[in-house]
């Protein structure tokens, strides 16, 4: 239905307006058109201020969901002030980071033994440790370490998983880690001082 104006005359009292019950039906029809769009006679459970959408109810939440095949499109940058979570296929047109705050690396704590990874995925070392494990690991979250110092790894014996010895590294080699929800399995060390101009 297309929204119903009321006709209030061309002056004053002039006589040509819409009678009273007329001109409360048209409020009426438009009413039951704004709190159907709402979500019925209970309306719904969303919430419009200014710019923001949100819910009523306490931890409720908001769910986009278009007609049939249709998608979602976002125009514009989108901000994620916390975690997302992608159940299904993911496609990226275009450049792609995964990083620390503002599109950086983070710096692990000079002294830190496990160090964490929250918030990110490629980290530089902050100082010479040896390094036991990786704390606030998300499942199947891949890591990229730069190291800044001397900096080793014990994979001995702890939730570092990579070979039978102790991977010792110097400033400008890099490790790649990946979690499994329990221990941190190496995939790639390349060390800088190292010919890799064969491709091993």
């Amino acid at each position: 239905m297309a929204q119903q104006t009321i006709n209030i005359g061309a002056t004053a009292n002039d006589g040509t307006g819409d009678q009273l019950r007329s001109a409360f039906d048209k409020v009426n029809d438009n009413f039951v058109e704004v709190y159907t769009e709402l979500g019925g006679s209970t309306l719904s459970n969303i919430k419009l201020s200014g710019n923001t959408i949100s819910t009523d109810d306490t931890n409720g939440n908001l769910t986009l969901d278009p007609n049939g095949s249709g998608t979602i499109v976002l125009a514009n940058a989108v901000t994620a002030s916390s975690t997302v979570v992608i159940t299904g296929a993911t496609t990226v047109n275009g450049g792609f980071a995964a990083a620390g705050t503002s599109g950086t690396f983070i710096t692990f704590g000079a002294a830190d033994v496990t160090p964490t990874v929250a918030g990110g995925n490629v980290f530089k070392s902050g100082g010479a440790v040896t390094v036991t494990t990786f704390d606030d690991g998300v499942t199947g979250q891949a890591i990229t370490v730069i190291s800044e110092h001397a900096v080793v790894f014990d994979v001995t014996g702890t939730t570092l998983k990579g070979g039978s010895a102790d991977i010792t590294t110097a400033a400008g080699d890099v490790t790649s880690w990946i979690f499994d929800g329990t221990n941190w399995y190496l995939t790639n060390f390349m060390d800088v001082s190292a010919d890799l101009s064969a491709g091993h």
